[in-house]
């Protein structure tokens, strides 16, 4: 594979398997290399699963995740202990008041700032524990409310209760950042609609800059891995954060774990900026670190070293 030395993929995940065995046929192809996946997505969930390879690894926590986009299927009147169809139905519930306008007016008291429970079968860690791993031990994890940040949600379809389906469904596309469970969101927009509710299928259309329009399927990039280096986005495309250009033999300093004098540099940098982290590129636009500008020794400081 000659001087590759990481990037990222976007592949399309299936459902009814896990993000994780998603990307494990990428072993036999990048067999010194390791992987990781941005985002987990439930078994059930299909979508959008940006995969890192190799040193792209070391960036996952940089890749800008406060942009991503899910369509989903709620399915009023039935809560099951998962939040979704995975899961032991553990309640019914009433849906004749369930109507398109109701729906319409609750779902605008979950655009915005807002606050959220995530579900106990999840991958949070309770006191050092996966919340799921406490729940199938039939104890109750105590799940704290967190901020999110939820930038729209709009009606696709609304399928009223009918001789054919038995209970109302609603389709939403949702556009959020980080941490937000639409799990939750099925339960609490049920819970806002005074009855219950449960997540019946989710797709991830998009991450970042990653939408499903140019997401590849396993099978795909298996059968052409003879061309891989296609599938390959470069680690300076996803990783959104201030750069800086650096000389040559700035560069060799990074190499040897040494600081950066600040001083061929303050044109790259604005006063706005002193207290974010930066991309050092090479003139090739090769990341070599992500680095703290420490203002006051007038040093810039790598602390992810890529080369």
């Amino acid at each position: 594979m000659g001087s590759f030395s990481g990037g990222f993929i976007n592949l399309y995940k299936k459902p009814n398997i896990s993000s994780m065995q998603s990307s494990r046929p990428l072993k036999e192809i990048f067999t010194k290399e390791k992987i990781g996946h941005i985002g987990t997505l439930d078994p059930a969930a299909e979508g959008v699963l940006p995969i890192a390879i190799g040193k792209a690894t070391k960036l996952i926590e940089f890749v800008l995740k406060d942009s991503k986009t899910y369509k989903a299927t709620i399915e009023f009147g039935i809560e099951t202990d998962t939040l979704d169809l995975e899961g032991k139905i553990t309640r019914t519930k009433d849906t004749k008041h369930i109507n398109e306008k109701l729906i319409k007016e609750k779902i605008k008291e979950f655009i915005g700032s807002i606050d959220q429970i995530p579900p106990a079968y999840s991958a949070i860690k309770i006191s050092g524990q996966r919340a799921y791993k406490i729940k199938r031990k039939g104890e109750n994890p105590k799940m704290s409310s967190r901020k999110i940040k939820v930038k729209n949600i709009h009606i696709i379809n609304f399928i009223e209760k009918n001789i054919n389906n038995s209970r109302p469904k609603v389709e939403v596309k949702i556009e959020c950042a980080t941490g937000f469970y639409v799990r939750s969101f099925a339960r609490d927009l049920s819970y806002a609609c005074k009855t219950v509710g449960t997540l019946t299928h989710l797709q991830r259309l998009s991450v970042s800059s990653l939408n499903i329009d140019n997401a590849h399927n396993i099978e795909e990039i298996i059968k052409n891995k003879q061309k891989i280096l296609d599938f390959i986005i470069p680690m300076n495309e996803l990783i959104q954060l201030p750069k800086i250009i650096l000389l040559d033999h700035d560069i060799s300093f990074i190499q040897n774990g040494k600081f950066i004098k600040i001083n061929n540099y303050e044109s790259q940098i604005t006063t706005l900026d002193k207290d974010n982290n930066f991309m050092c590129v090479d003139k090739n636009e090769n990341i070599a670190c992500i680095a703290k500008i420490d203002a006051k020794e007038q040093f810039i400081k790598p602390f992810k070293v890529l080369i």
